[in-house]
């Protein structure tokens, strides 16, 4: 063989590459490169060889002997971008995708690839920016509309989601995960007719869909339509018998007796040894509701222990932020900061806040009030937290508060004036309830941005409470501080502080009502919540229960049923069970 490689050669390990025969690829290339040490195209193909079997250190040797011959070969570099994403290395990938883009930029697959690598580095906003940047390159890009709608979706850009998601549809059709994903934004959007159509969709094109027709469950379980619910829980039991969400969601719905034969079944699901955390996880929650029905609390009391401790994993979480949040709050919205703005403005809504610790009786209580003729209950809406962040955002929670601190009325004034603007959107209804709980961290924003607005703070006993949240799994990735005792304990306290600084620095602003006190008395405590509300007397305010409203909260069940005293002293039936929770929980 000539020291220059033949071509019939090169057509014959071309050929081998294309038939997979990466083990013969390899064997050849080597033999070759004996004699030919510099020969670019055999050390390339050499490199792909050992890529293909997974052979990465070897390969990367000699992608990067191939990159010694020419340093100005993009594919050369896309490979070594590769190989570094797949051992996970990604700041070595991210390097060499910035090779390939100073040589070419007009590949959209490598936007896409980066797209991707920045998901796993859970940087979404640049991965939003290259999954944008592959579709404009490649118009009929499906998979790249897709992936831009999911992250477009994640940062709530909603409007674009949907757009990227009906993109996705028109160049693939068949794409049953854009309908699913169109089906979500629009159950979150609470339009769930039009949801439910979208889902409906995602199964037509794969009948074995099992998540459609739990998502579909999951929207009837929020309009209180708990046969349609089962029927459809049922359906994907019936493609996928261990499907655990579906398991969970039938707990949700299903009051126990110790004779109930699904408690056998989900004990059998759960001890397959190939389950997955998750799986494992949802079933533990849904075997935690069974038991305590069954009043079998220290099976119960395990089950939800090994359940949260599953979840917490999933997060990555340090308590001590939100400590510090907590903290920052009060040293900035001091009594002194509230005197340097006296923002007077009439506007025709009149906004409603909810407010206080999840399972606090936040749900119940939107739910009476937006029981009245002349309320609209928007449940728990982001809007007042978007539109501060508009202004002031920023990680860092020290230059968040020092705008905040030396910020001007005008920038408070539009941040109210947004939010109403936003919330009008929602119904023609001029009185609006915002339920979302954690807004009790920017009672300090309410008082100053929206200052004609009430707020509600909900109070229940904090042993109740934090046992309640801790039986329940909160399907959106939020609130990890509920699947750890101690950080549970920590962040109610916190909370409590907090509410005592603004009853100290603003006492006239909050109005509490107190869960016992509802349940126990709720004609007089209604009739009371309603007046500080400005709302004239409705009888319907006590038959909240017959609300058709959606409720997508854990207290889905409980605002379906009149009130009653059951919830009261929950804790007692954990006492000895829990002692972490309330050891470090502060009476």
């Amino acid at each position: 063989m000539s020291f220059e490689i033949q071509k019939e050669v090169s057509q014959e390990l071309s050929q081998l590459f294309l038939q997979k025969h990466f083990d013969i690829v390899e064997l050849k290339c080597r033999s070759i490169i004996q004699f030919q040490k510099d020969n670019e195209f055999v050390i390339n193909l050499l490199a792909c060889s050992l890529m293909e079997q997974k052979k990465f250190e070897d390969s990367i040797f000699f992608f990067k002997k191939s990159l010694s011959i020419n340093s100005k070969n993009p594919e050369t570099y896309l490979n070594l971008a590769r190989i570094y994403f797949i051992k996970k290395e990604i700041e070595q990938s991210l390097q060499h995708y910035s090779k390939v883009l100073e040589l070419r930029d007009d590949l959209y697959y490598v936007y896409y690839e980066l797209g991707n690598v920045y998901v796993v580095k859970n940087d979404d906003i640049n991965a939003v920016k290259n999954f944008a940047k592959a579709v404009s390159l490649k118009n009929d890009f499906a998979d790249g509309y897709f992936n831009l709608g999911v992250f477009l979706k994640k940062l709530n850009k909603t409007s674009e989601s949907i757009y990227s998601f009906n993109k996705a549809i028109q160049y693939n059709p068949k794409d049953f995960e854009a309908y699913n994903y169109l089906g979500m934004i629009h159950s979150d959007l609470e339009k769930n007719s039009e949801a439910i159509e979208f889902y409906k969709k995602a199964i037509f094109i794969n009948p074995n869909l099992v998540v459609g027709y739990t998502n579909i469950a999951q929207i009837y379980l929020a309009d209180g339509q708990f046969k349609e619910c089962e029927s459809y829980i049922r359906k994907g039991l019936e493609i996928k018998k261990n499907d655990s969400e579906s398991h969970r969601l039938l707990s949700v719905i299903t009051k126990y007796d110790s004779v109930n034969s699904h408690i056998l079944e989900m004990e059998s699901y759960l001890e397959d040894k190939n389950l997955s955390d998750d799986d494992k996880m949802r079933f533990q929650f849904a075997l935690a509701k069974a038991y305590e029905d069954v009043n079998n609390f220290t099976s119960s009391a395990k089950m939800l222990i090994n359940a949260n401790q599953l979840r917490r994993k999933s997060f990555k979480y340090n308590i001590s932020h939100d400590l510090e949040q907590f903290d920052k709050i009060k040293d900035t919205f001091s009594s002194n900061f509230f005197k340097k703005f006296d923002l007077q403005y009439q506007n025709s809504v009149k906004p409603i806040f909810v407010v206080g610790m999840p399972r606090s009786g936040t749900s119940l209580v939107e739910q009476i009030i937006s029981s009245h003729h002349d309320v609209y209950g928007a449940g728990e809406i982001s809007s007042l937290s978007d539109c501060i962040n508009k202004v002031f955002n920023h990680v860092d929670l020290d230059i968040f508060f020092n705008k905040v601190n030396k910020s001007s009325g005008d920038n408070f004034k539009n941040i109210g004036e947004d939010y109403l603007k936003q919330i009008s959107k929602l119904s023609s209804k001029k009185v609006i309830v915002d339920k979302m709980v954690l807004n009790f961290r920017l009672i300090g924003f309410i008082k100053i941005c929206i200052p004609e607005a009430k707020i509600i703070h909900c109070v229940r006993s904090s042993r109740d409470t934090c046992i309640s949240i801790y039986k329940n799994f909160f399907g959106k990735n939020v609130m990890p501080w509920a699947y750890d005792q101690i950080e549970l304990a920590k962040y109610c306290n916190g909370y409590k502080d907090l509410i005592l600084h603004w009853k100290n620095v603003i006492p006239e602003s909050i109005n509490d009502i107190v869960y016992e006190d509802l349940v126990t008395n709720p004609e007089e405590e209604v009739r009371k919540l309603i007046k500080f509300c400005g709302l004239e007397w409705d009888s319907n305010c006590l038959n909240f229960f017959q609300n058709k409203r959606s409720v997508n909260t854990a207290s889905v069940n409980q605002v379906r049923k009149n009130f009653y005293k059951s919830s009261v002293e929950i804790w007692k039936n954990y006492e000895s069970l829990f002692v972490d929770l309330f050891k470090n929980l502060k009476d």
